[in-house]
């Protein structure tokens, strides 16, 4: 049977742990599901609030670890055409966004992904940015951001990833309908 190939954007991945338990999350499903799933995934090279890259890490080229094809970008590296690129490169089976604001790794690839590449089966997990707590902090951003991604139906035919019923409660009846 052939493998399934995922392409994960993310901010943060190991050796990375500063940012906690989405990469946890992650490295967790990867390895669950490795002997199923090609994933390829899109980080930093760098751990969150850090400046200096990893250490024996070559940026900007695949690399076999973790049990998954890991591309590290680095700063000076990162363009929308880069993504496009990577979206592009293979064909993937479907396209996993790891938060809700990040600009660089999950609005940058949705809206490449929307413009070209329609029909790619996406995941967006918000990662709890969408709960009561979460919302109270620079609430006022956030509703408009929210307010018009949805008046420009901006996240339009992607699959939402919640982590609980409460969640997926919380999210579908108080902020998407």
């Amino acid at each position: 049977m052939k493998k399934r190939k995922i392409l994960i954007f993310m901010d943060w991945f190991l050796p990375g742990y500063k940012a906690g338990g989405p990469i946890r999350s992650v490295s967790n499903m990867v390895r669950v599901l490795s002997e199923d799933v090609d994933f390829y995934i899109v980080t930093r090279n760098t751990d969150l609030s850090d400046d200096e890259p990893y250490k024996n890490i070559e940026p900007n080229k695949w690399l076999a670890k973790y049990s998954a094809h890991v591309y590290y970008l680095s700063a000076d590296n990162y363009s929308k055409d880069k993504i496009k690129t990577l979206i592009g490169e293979r064909n993937y089976d479907a396209m996993y966004l790891n938060s809700l604001y990040s600009s660089q790794y999950t609005i940058t690839p949705l809206r490449i992904r929307n413009k070209h590449f329609p029909d790619l089966k996406t995941v967006l997990a918000p990662r709890g940015m969408l709960g009561p707590g979460a919302l109270k902090t620079k609430s006022l951003k956030k509703s408009i951001f929210l307010k018009t991604t949805q008046l420009f139906q901006f996240f339009k035919n992607i699959t939402w990833h919640a982590t609980s019923e409460d969640e997926k409660k919380y999210y579908f009846e108080n902020i998407w309908l």
